[in-house]
């Protein structure tokens, strides 16, 4: 889904943030390349690590200053679940791609939306990376998740819906 686009963006990003470390977790077929390119013009700054549980995976989420998620803008239409695990964590997006994700990300409850251009990406890493992130903070965000996209709050939300058709019809 357009990956590099973090790694085109890290020598800014290191640059500003010498100890930046991103980290990147699971698989894709651009892996291997995301590799050679990440040690090529930032050495040193990623990790790059194997799929995991989700219990794994939240435990590097929470523990992140932000997550990123990223969509190519060439017309595919699609959300990157991630973005729910990483504010169900209390953890911001750094989102760089089109709709629906950018509408999701620019909420100022979820993070940072920014154009697919690795300038505008290595800035929306930069502040994520030196923002101060409060474990005050972390429980808002992670409660405004359950709040707005947890599959309770789904459900009652559907429910209302479908009693407000049957008592408009009946």
């Amino acid at each position: 889904h357009g990956a590099m686009i973090f790694i085109d963006a890290l020598p800014a990003v290191v640059a500003a943030v010498p100890d930046a470390l991103v980290a990147f977790i699971g698989q894709g077929s651009e892996w291997q390349a995301m590799q050679e390119r990440a040690e090529l013009i930032a050495p040193g700054s990623t990790l790059f690590l194997p799929r995991m549980s989700p219990e794994d995976t939240a435990t590097w989420i929470r523990g992140a200053r932000g997550t990123l998620a990223s969509v190519l803008p060439d017309g595919y239409d699609a959300f990157p679940t991630k973005m729910l695990a990483s504010v169900g964590c209390g953890t911001p997006v750094v989102y760089a791609g089109p709709d629906p994700g950018r509408a999701f990300a620019s909420d100022p409850h979820v993070g940072r939306a920014v154009s697919f251009d690795a300038a505008d990406v290595a800035d929306a890493m930069i502040a994520a990376l030196q923002s101060a992130q409060t474990e005050a903070g972390r429980e808002r965000l992670a409660g405004w998740a359950r709040a707005q996209h947890s599959l309770e709050s789904v459900m009652m939300r559907m429910r209302q819906l479908i009693a407000s058709t049957l008592n408009r019809a009946g």
